[in-house]
C-alpha cells in the first residue's frame, strides 16, 4: 500500500473533487505540510500497532487465511503457513523478535531456531543480580520450519538438554499471536 498526501491552496471550498496532477511543482510549504500529514498518520498507525482492527470490507471477504493454528483437543500442535519458505522464515523471525524470545542459534537452510522460552522466573537472575552479569540464554526449545504439501509447517519442541516443563504449546500459541 502506498499513501500520498498533496496539499492544495484553494480560494474557497470546492464543490467537486480536485484533479490529482502528478507533474506539478509543489512549494516548500506544501511539501512540509504533506510530510507533517504523513508523520501524523505514521504515528497514529504506530499507536494502533497492538490493536487488531479490520475494515468492514475485509470482514466480508471469504478467503482462506494464510496462517492457521492447528490444534488437537485445544492444544496447539502446529502452525500452517500458506507462504513460500523465504516469506515464512522472515515472518517467523519477526514473530520471535517481536515476542522478545531470545534466540540462541538459527539456521535458515535447515529450518530451525533454538530459543530460550523458559518461564520468566527461571530467566531472572535473582535478588543478587547486581553482583553478576546478566544470565546467558539457555537453549530450552526448538522452533522448526518444514515444507509439506506446498505449505510451511511451524512446530515447536522442548530441547533434549532441557529438563524443565514442556511449554511447546505455549510457544506455538505465542508465535501464532505475532504471526496472525
Amino acid at each position: 500500500t502506498e499513501v500520498q498526501f498533496r496539499s492544495f491552496e484553494v480560494a474557497d471550498d470546492p464543490n467537486e473533487l480536485m484533479a490529482w496532477s502528478g507533474g506539478d511543482i509543489r512549494s516548500r510549504e506544501q511539501l512540509d505540510t504533506s510530510r507533517k500529514l504523513l508523520d501524523d498518520l505514521a504515528q497514529y498507525l504506530r499507536n494502533r500497532e497492538d490493536s487488531k482492527s479490520y475494515s468492514r470490507a475485509a470482514l466480508g471477504m471469504a478467503s482462506e487465511p494464510l496462517v492457521r493454528l492447528v490444534s488437537d483437543d485445544e492444544t496447539p500442535r502446529e502452525i500452517v503457513m500458506s507462504l513460500d519458505y523465504g516469506r515464512a522464515w522472515a515472518e517467523v523471525r519477526r514473530a520471535v523478535d517481536d515476542a522478545g524470545i531470545p534466540v540462541i542459534d538459527l539456521n535458515r537452510e535447515d529450518g530451525y531456531f533454538f530459543v530460550d522460552f523458559r518461564p520468566e522466573s527461571e530467566r531472572e537472575p535473582g535478588w543478587f543480580s547486581w553482583f553478576s552479569d546478566a544470565p546467558k540464554p539457555v537453549h530450552s526449545f526448538d522452533i522448526r520450519l518444514e515444507e509439506r504439501d506446498g505449505d510451511i509447517i511451524v512446530s515447536t519442541a522442548i530441547a533434549e538438554s532441557y529438563d524443565g516443563e514442556n511449554r511447546s504449546p505455549e510457544l506455538l500459541s505465542e508465535l501464532f499471536e505475532y504471526l496472525y
